[in-house]
């Protein structure tokens, strides 16, 4: 069994600011599409306003002198073809400020525990096109690598997109 990290707590109502905020620093540093800001509410909102149905998922928060550092946000879901559950991993974040510490390790061991803790399998991507690699390698240390993503986005130019002459 993956002991549950020390240093991370479920986050409250009183952390949805903070959490909005660094959401939209995650968003700025990785987003695949422009961001709607009243959908990410409703899914804080969501889950922090009824942390008694795990349905709605979870927050797990390191906090410092009472400032977020890092976030991990899970929600249940089911395959398209199962009705079996599974543990997914909506975000998984480290302000910019603290990535020279243990978070994203002790991030990805929280997420274990919940896992452990529901009988559930956790399933963690990595959606990024920032220092994807090395986000790669501590995934890969930690968990078992499935299989890969793939985009391709014919109304965004991007070097992926460009056609090579």
């Amino acid at each position: 069994m993956t002991p549950r990290p020390s240093n991370i707590s479920i986050a409250s109502k009183k952390d949805e600011n903070e959490i909005f905020d660094l959401l939209c620093l995650l968003h700025k540093e990785n987003a695949m599409a422009e961001m709607d800001e009243e959908k990410v509410w409703d899914k804080i909102k969501t889950t922090l306003h009824r942390p008694e149905n795990i349905k709605n998922g979870v927050i797990g928060v390191i906090k410092n002198e009472g400032k977020i550092e890092a976030i991990s946000a899970l929600i249940p879901s089911q395959w398209w073809y199962s009705q079996r559950w599974f543990l997914e991993d909506i975000c998984n974040f480290v302000h910019p400020s603290f990535r020279r510490s243990n978070h994203a390790k002790d991030l990805l061991n929280f997420d274990k525990w919940c896992s452990e803790q529901l009988g559930m399998p956790l399933l963690i991507g990595i959606l990024s096109t920032i220092r994807t690699e090395p986000k790669v390698r501590l995934f890969s240390r930690q968990l078992q690598p499935v299989g890969a993503l793939f985009i391709y986005d014919p109304n965004k130019e991007t070097p992926l997109n460009k056609e090579i002459t």
